[in-house]
């Protein structure tokens, strides 16, 4: 409690009317009245008092008319009683943002059959190009305050907001966070949101990061181990192993240790695929598959290059096998294939999703009846979807045709065992053969053994020098 500046004119700390004493709060927001016993007071003195005292706000008009009604009364006296109350300034709303994606890990993912998914633990939260990724709502002001004295009292200053927006978002009109790319949420509270289309994954894919999936293209740093997935839109870096796990690339797929495989695993790649060792892995890529060596694996892609052995299995490309070594000793059964037209393991998936989804369609499109619907919607959905599929085989049949004439097998050393098959042609080696290129003869429809330079003294192409 402070006195105002009436009451300091008086030695006792009391204004200058002997009776009344005026006193401020330190803060200004509340005023109070002391009166002693004295001389008879008009009413009219009170307010005196409190204009002398500079209180001019936040009367309490009910306990003035009290007090000033008394002060008549020589004998009447009373403690500090509150006579005038300012009002505190209001705090406003800072600026916020709500997320809309879940932060941090999850315990799991819920599927549709009402089951969790505790492999799909949501560390990456991939998004498309326009997605809201979150909401800001603007700061909302506070209200000034006012002192017994009349002097205002400003509201807190407002913040903005506590985050800042990175490259890979934009804020719109409607106050929503946008993602103007493909790529995953990199958040950090109370620091930055952005979207990025290129992540580093420090360490190992496992049951603490859960599966992996994003936009645009992913290092993982560490192994993926069973049964684990990792899924980018662009380029993969495995700077680890594959482990009977699922990979797939839609670009270039690198693997710098091996790949172990499983039934239910498979790794693809739209674009080149390189690993040191594979095996019992099944690999697709639609480039240059590149391997060191192979063992029982089944291995597709535009043309498949071994360094070293390949063992057991099957290598599939629609141009071109190489291999240092093919087979065993033992006679394990290896095939190698050129000219083969190939697809995807991610469009024939792709394919049979968009059947299935016009299928369902149009039986709801189609009416009740079995009957109504194979000549009416359903029907004309399947035509369509059985024309589709056989000008896409005889397109296949085409491209295998222009294929035959520079397909090639070629094996430094091939063991009996071992089955060349160029498009539709087969030969199986029943002796030991070295540095032999295998194509097709268009002339007998058959596979032609040509003798060839060893790999070492072909250009880093595979191509023999003039």
């Amino acid at each position: 409690m402070a006195h105002c500046e009436a009451c300091l004119r008086m030695p006792n700390g009391t204004t200058p009317t002997p009776r009344i004493a005026i006193r401020l709060a330190s803060d200004g927001l509340a005023a109070f009245v002391s009166v002693s016993a004295g001389a008879p007071l008009e009413p009219s003195e009170l307010d005196e008092a409190l204009r002398r005292a500079g209180v001019t706000s936040g009367l309490l008009a009910e306990t003035c008319a009290l007090v000033a009604a008394r002060l008549p009364s020589p004998i009447f006296a009373c403690e500090p009683t509150l006579v005038a109350a300012g009002r505190c300034a209001q705090p406003g709303q800072d600026a916020r943002l709500e997320l809309e994606f879940s932060e941090g890990l999850q315990p799991g993912h819920l599927r549709e059959d009402g089951s969790v998914d505790y492999h799909d633990r949501e560390l990456l939260k991939p998004v498309a190009r326009h997605d809201v990724i979150a909401r800001v709502h603007p700061a909302e002001p506070g209200s000034a305050g006012l002192k017994v004295d009349g002097s205002p009292i400003p509201p807190p200053p407002l913040r903005d907001l506590p985050v800042l927006l990175g490259p890979g978002v934009a804020l719109g009109p409607d106050h929503a966070v946008r993602a103007v790319r493909d790529g995953v949420v990199l958040y950090r509270p109370g620091h930055s949101l952005d979207v990025v289309d290129h992540h580093v994954h420090a360490g190992p894919v496992d049951a603490r990061s859960g599966n992996l999936c994003m936009q645009g293209s992913l290092v993982v740093q560490g192994d993926v181990l069973r049964p684990f997935s990792v899924v980018a839109s662009g380029d993969v870096e495995i700077r680890g192993s594959i482990e009977a796990a699922s990979v797939r690339a839609g670009g270039r797929l690198s693997v710098r240790g091996r790949v172990l495989g499983a039934d239910d695993c498979a790794v693809t790649a739209e674009g080149e695929c390189i690993a040191r060792h594979a095996e019992a892995a099944s690999l697709h890529c639609a480039g240059v598959l590149r391997l060191a060596d192979a063992v029982n694996c089944e291995l597709c892609a535009e043309s498949v290059h071994i360094a070293g052995r390949v063992r057991g299995g099957s290598a599939t490309a629609e141009q071109c096998v190489t291999a240092k070594e093919a087979g065993s000793a033992s006679g394990v059964d290896t095939r190698l294939r050129a000219a083969m037209v190939l697809t995807s393991p991610v469009f024939e998936a792709r394919r049979a999703i968009a059947f299935g989804k016009a299928e369902r369609f149009a039986s709801r499109a189609g009416g009740r009846s079995a009957d109504r619907n194979k000549g009416g919607k359903l029907g004309r959905v399947r035509v369509e979807l059985e024309a589709r599929e056989l000008r896409r085989l005889a397109d296949g049949a085409k491209r295998r045709q222009a294929l035959l004439d520079a397909a090639f097998v070629e094996v430094g050393v091939a063991h009996p065992g071992v089955v060349i098959q160029i498009g539709d042609a087969q030969l199986s080696v029943d002796e030991l053969t070295r540095n032999t290129r295998y194509s097709f003869d268009r002339g007998s429809a058959r596979v032609r053994a040509d003798k060839c330079l060893p790999a070492q003294a072909r250009d880093s192409h595979g191509r023999h020098p003039p």
